[in-house]
């Protein structure tokens, strides 16, 4: 009798165990309650997980490259309506003889703020990183020194996004290649 009742209480704290389990996956929409439960499944679902985050950090960088590309896109359709433009038309009108001295002054101090424009697109940054930098996006691509000289900083090198698990491609335009356009 002894005997039976042990094998009774043994298997109604099985019975326990199996209704915890149970209420817990049920609760939590979780297949297993501890990694010992079923050790192949648990494995499966951790590498699953991890895959899952995987793409979910690609997702996020293609969606940070494409905000950079399109501000990229912009800056460049800026400076090549300076350039093509307004630069081009103050050149034509500064080049014919009807017009002054004092308009050809005029035209070298918009030329001159046609310049500092330019300036700032080649140094625009989105969410703290210089889009035209090349492979260091954190270093300020172009310089104007005191004596007005600019310099290029960045490299000529692109920087990479994932695009899938092991498989990267350039993004992006060098501050060298966007000024030799």
């Amino acid at each position: 009798m002894i005997n039976q009742t042990e094998q009774m209480t043994y298997r109604l704290s099985n019975l326990d165990i199996q209704q915890q389990r149970v209420s817990y996956q049920m609760s939590t929409k979780e297949v297993l309650d501890e990694g010992s439960d079923n050790s192949v499944l648990y494995s499966r679902i951790i590498h699953i997980d991890d895959k899952v985050r995987t793409f979910e950090g690609i997702k996020d960088q293609i969606e940070r490259t494409t905000v950079q590309n399109e501000a990229a896109d912009t800056s460049m359709a800026s400076i090549k309506d300076i350039l093509e433009t307004k630069v081009k038309q103050a050149l034509i009108l500064a080049n014919t003889s009807t017009t002054s001295q004092e308009g050809r002054t005029a035209i070298a101090v918009s030329m001159a703020g046609f310049r500092e424009n330019l300036l700032q697109l080649a140094n625009t940054q989105v969410e703290g990183e210089y889009v035209f930098a090349g492979s260091n996006s954190s270093v300020k691509p172009f310089e104007k020194d005191a004596n007005g000289k600019i310099t290029y900083l960045g490299d000529s090198q692109l920087r990479k996004v994932a695009i899938e698990e092991g498989s990267y491609r350039e993004r992006g335009i060098t501050g060298f290649d966007m000024m030799t356009y």
